[in-house]
């Protein structure tokens, strides 16, 4: 099951989901989207990558809202994410036991990352996924070409090509030679 923590931009789910399945093999079931119920852009982004993937590959995707919150901008708003991040997590466990939980390291805030691995560090989560485009060119092309609004003013074929990386990839042996998947260690603080 992939829990993603979803900011402003769909790419980062459908790019990490991409990677992992492709250059991981991992097989993933369903894939789980965090998101703050009051931030509509988050909320369009949410819609659009729940339509590709079950377009694209035929995978649940479910939304998970955060209700009463916009942003993660405040101590609160920490809290709350993280709380409802947790919660998620157990969830998971609880109703799917005998899969593995891989978690985005991603969203749209640096409190959002942190709270993400502290969340991962209570649910004895070993490391989360995080993804890097490393041509300069190619990262400003994907920031111009994925805004919510133009994913939305795109064919379903055009935007999937977009969301999914097809129009990314290059010839030869490694098809996503532009982008770098990673696991980032999650160390309990017994090991620190």
């Amino acid at each position: 099951i992939l829990i993603i923590p979803l900011g402003k931009s769909p790419m980062a789910a459908t790019q990490l989901y991409t990677l992992l399945r492709e250059q991981e093999q991992h097989i993933i079931h369903e894939v789980v989207l965090i998101c703050p119920q009051q931030s509509i852009e988050i909320q369009n982004g949410a819609n659009i990558i729940r339509r590709a993937l079950h377009e694209e590959y035929n995978v649940r995707c479910t939304r998970r809202d955060i209700p009463d919150l916009e942003d993660i901008a405040s101590t609160d708003g920490c809290r709350i994410y993280q709380a409802h991040l947790e919660n998620e997590i157990k969830r998971i466990k609880q109703y799917y036991p005998d899969y593995k939980i891989d978690l985005a390291l991603s969203g749209g805030h640096n409190g959002m990352a942190a709270m993400t691995i502290f969340a991962a560090q209570k649910n004895h989560i070993p490391y989360l996924y995080y993804t890097l485009v490393i041509d300069e060119e190619i990262n400003e092309r994907i920031d111009n070409e994925t805004t919510i609004p133009d994913l939305s003013n795109l064919s379903k074929q055009a935007r999937n090509n977009r969301l999914f990386l097809h129009d990314y990839k290059v010839e030869g042996y490694n098809p996503y030679a532009h982008f770098t998947l990673f696991r980032v260690p999650v160390f309990s603080s017994e090991e620190l």
